[in-house]
């Protein structure tokens, strides 16, 4: 019966020790997962926390260029208002230039109606008829004359010639030439193609055909 009991005992503490040695090894398993769980975890946070930066980044380059856009876009219309300006201003002078020489254009005008004015009504004013003259006695017959001397023929005159045609030395563009310049100026800014024949009559009947093409040779 001791023995019975022993080998009971014995087969108690090794069944005892086998749960033990179970447990034991299942919480060291269980650790393992659960250390592996965590390094899982601080790897997805370590992760989003580079995904953040990045986003970060990328938000703080957006912002730079959006503000970079901005200052360009506020240059370009202090730009754009500055020529604006600056042509308003040049087209006052010149509609104030062409509006100077267009009351010197009627100044010239009425003064030579005027003039022509005057004499009209000078000349349309009745004169007074003298009566016909009496008829004059019939006078003698003059002797025959004495025939004239012989002349020497008039010395032939060698017509005057014509003027030679400008060579290239004396021809320039018209976009060099100072009166043509001035139209093309104006055509720039947009005045009418009327008034710029105007103009070329004024500086003395220059060539139309420089307003189509600036480079067009004129003489100098």
């Amino acid at each position: 019966e001791a023995m019975e009991n022993k080998a009971a005992s014995e087969e108690e503490r090794k069944r005892l020790r086998e749960e033990a040695e179970r447990i034991k090894s299942e919480g060291m398993r269980g650790a393992e997962a659960a250390d592996h769980e965590m390094t899982i975890y601080v790897e997805k946070v370590v992760e989003l926390e580079r995904e953040l930066e990045k986003h970060k980044e990328r938000v703080e380059q957006e912002n730079y260029n959006l503000k970079i856009a901005e200052a360009l876009a506020k240059v370009e219309r202090e730009k754009a208002e500055r020529l604006r300006l600056e042509g308003e201003e040049r087209r006052k002078q010149m509609e104030l230039e062409l509006l100077k020489e267009k009351n010197m254009g009627k100044e010239r005008v009425s003064g030579k109606g005027g003039g022509w004015a005057v004499s009209s009504r000078i000349t349309s004013t009745p004169q007074p008829v003298a009566p016909p003259p009496a008829p004059a006695p019939a006078p003698a017959p003059a002797p025959a004359p004495a025939p004239a001397p012989a002349l020497d023929p008039a010395p032939v005159i060698p017509p005057y010639p014509a003027p030679l045609p400008p060579t290239s030395e004396q021809l320039i563009p018209a976009s060099a030439h100072p009166d043509y310049a001035k139209v093309l100026k104006l055509q720039s800014l947009g005045v009418p193609r009327a008034q710029l024949l105007k103009k070329l009559e004024a500086f003395g009947g220059l060539d139309a055909r420089a307003l189509d093409d600036e480079n067009f040779l004129v003489p100098r």
